[in-house]
């Protein structure tokens, strides 16, 4: 479902409006950026559900605070939201999500970057999608709530146009079921990860890159601990004022440590893309292959996807975009296969500085080998998007 935050088209057209705007409220020597979102919108299957559908009209509301700062070489952010959503129909699947986000930049040299983050949220997954859709009767509950805290932090050496780069990484993350705990208590896990990649430049906007990864998984209550590894070599590139992207193929081993679960061993790939060929015109490509967890009968789901998006300021304070994504899921071990395709359009009007004015239609089309799991969903959507 489309969050009410301000969307990437609206970012879009504000970035690319004929007159600059100043925003935000001065706080010292603090800037405070509030927003909200106010949506009312339709969804034909709100459960996701091959069959007895429900249909119902929706409505949502998501105001945002954030707060920025520089001093000296240190730069500052702290942003709070919230999102509710409730649907006419079914109160099963009114939700109220929230989060909390910091950041701590520190550029010491024109050589020396370092980012350290930090959240914290209260969300959900929708009915039909996460645990629900392999757990049984965890549908049939109220949607599923999740804590989720996660720390970070990335590390930079070597300045822009320098012949070599080098960035590391490493992040915790831990998620925790807060509801319905007899069936999603399998689904807490606590995330470790580490890793780092090594630019090559050999032009003067193009680098090779290597990386590496791995990360380790423990689970309260599920037999699926264990750890991925990841190797790959790609390309970046930027071509001034047309194009941008990055490419990565490699390796992705992910091996349990319970010794009945099969591991896995395969290719994994990642591109990026973007294209101007006019100056009010992007296009965006991606396309990717990765692992992701799965419950169930299911272990391990290899997953491949791709999306193309354009956007096309038509005017000043006018956008349109078009969206197309296809998606396969291969679960393992079991004969599950899903194929899921989407469709977008969107269109978003700046009638005012601070109001952008919006309207959606998404169309969802998942087909399994497993019948129990197909499913078909229109959604439509009305926004407005106020900022300061």
């Amino acid at each position: 479902m489309k969050k009410c935050r301000t969307s990437a088209a609206a970012l879009y057209l504000i970035a690319a409006s004929a007159s600059a705007q100043e925003t935000g409220i001065s706080l010292g020597s603090w800037t405070l950026y509030p927003t909200v979102g106010l949506s009312v919108g339709y969804d034909d299957n709100v459960a996701l559900s091959p069959n007895s559908e429900i249909d119902s009209y929706f409505y949502l509301i998501s105001p945002a605070l954030r707060l920025e700062t520089a001093s000296g070489a240190s730069t500052f952010a702290l942003e709070y939201g919230l999102e509710w959503g409730e649907f006419e129909a079914t109160s099963r699947d009114d939700y109220l999500d929230h989060y909390l986000a910091g950041r701590w930049g520190y550029e010491p040299t024109a050589r020396s970057q370092l980012q350290l983050d930090g959240r914290y949220e209260r969300s959900h997954e929708r009915r039909g999608e996460g645990l629900s859709e392999s757990v049984p009767g965890l549908i049939d509950e109220d949607v599923t709530e999740y804590d989720l805290l996660s720390f970070g932090g990335r590390y930079g050496y070597g300045a822009d146009g320098a012949r070599g780069r080098l960035e590391v990484f490493a992040g915790w993350e831990d998620r925790e079921y807060q509801n319905n705990r007899d069936l999603t208590a399998q689904g807490d896990v606590e995330r470790f990860g580490y890793g780092g990649t090594f630019y090559w430049r050999i032009a003067a906007k193009t680098s090779l890159l290597a990386e590496a990864s791995r990360t380790d998984f423990d689970y309260d209550s599920s037999n699926l601990d264990g750890d991925e590894t990841r190797y790959g070599v790609g390309l970046r590139w930027e071509a001034t004022g047309s194009s941008e992207g990055r490419a990565v193929i490699g390796r992705v081993e992910h091996d349990f440590d319970a010794p009945a679960l099969e591991d896995y061993s395969g290719e994994y790939w990642e591109l990026g893309a973007s294209w101007r060929p006019l100056e009010r015109t992007q296009v965006d490509l991606s396309t990717r292959r990765q692992t992701d967890e799965a419950f169930g009968a299911s272990d391990l789901l290899v997953r491949e996807e791709a999306a193309i998006s354009w956007r096309h300021l038509w005017r000043p304070r006018f956008m349109t975009s078009v969206d197309l994504s296809f998606m396969d899921e291969d679960f393992r071990p079991g004969p599950r296969d899903d194929e899921i395709f989407a469709f977008g359009l969107s269109a978003d009007y700046q009638w005012r500085p601070w109001l952008i004015l919006g309207a959606g239609y998404r169309y969802f089309d998942r087909d399994s080998s497993i019948a129990q799991f197909n499913y078909k969903r229109n959604e439509f959507l009305l926004t407005l998007e106020l900022s300061r």
